[in-house]
């Protein structure tokens, strides 16, 4: 029960936001742009704490429970909280506005952000985004919802590195964020001003790869319960 009430209070967490982002946006644009919106405001900050907090989980997790990890384990969560750290990093551009120093030359040419980053490099053969699709769809919504069909007795293992399926309708639900952005844009961008289509385009964009973020945390916290219960068992 109370695992269902933290998954609750999730849920609402999340959907208070959305509505909040929405209510803000109605009532004052000016000071949603200059709070929420863009780069260094609250939902890129918070993207920020999601892949980064979820980074440090993995840390803890390999420090707390080392004893009873073996090779691959370690090299498993050592390799997670790589994986968010780069995401983390990638979200604020490496704090490039925060430490100001220049973009390459090379990345003005490619990076459509022309900011320090990869993952808005324009590539011919690959986009750098793809890499979080495989690791939402994959990763995030696929394994989850996949070993939840397994018999309840492997769940002691693969709760250990695999999120919560609870955890999976986050990502799914965010997903459905991502996919009606285009349709609905192209919906209402005869309906508002160019400036409060471009907020709203963009803003979704932004908080879309915000929940991946807070998901990924909230995840990792479940991963690092299970690996507590189990460790409290071998004791």
């Amino acid at each position: 029960m109370k695992t269902f009430s933290k998954f609750f209070s999730i849920y609402f967490f999340f959907l208070s936001f959305f509505l909040a982002n929405i209510l803000f946006l109605w009532i004052d644009p000016v000071l949603f742009k200059k709070y929420l919106f863009g780069e260094d405001h609250i939902v890129e900050w918070l993207t920020f704490a999601g892949f980064f907090g979820a980074s440090l989980i993995c840390i803890i997790i390999i420090r707390k429970y080392f004893s009873f990890m073996n090779r691959l384990s370690l090299f498993y969560f050592a390799g997670l909280a790589l994986f968010f750290f780069v995401c983390a990093g990638e979200e604020i551009s490496w704090g490039q506005r925060i430490l100001g120093f220049h973009t390459p030359d090379i990345m003005l040419e490619y990076n459509h952000q022309q900011e320090f980053n990869i993952h808005n490099l324009e590539l011919d053969f690959f986009h750098p985004r793809d890499i979080m699709g495989v690791y939402v769809y994959l990763y995030c919504i696929i394994l989850p919802l996949f070993f939840f069909l397994r018999k309840s007795s492997s769940a002691n293992t693969w709760q250990r590195f695999i999120y919560h399926p609870l955890i999976a309708l986050c990502f799914i639900c965010t997903e459905i964020l991502n996919f009606a952005r285009n349709p609905f844009c192209a919906y209402i961008k005869d309906m508002v001003t160019k400036t409060t289509f471009d907020l709203i385009t963009n803003q979704i964009e932004e908080s879309v790869e915000m929940y991946w973020g807070l998901s990924t945390l909230f995840g990792m916290v479940f991963i690092k319960n299970a690996w507590g219960y189990y460790a409290a068992r071998k004791e």
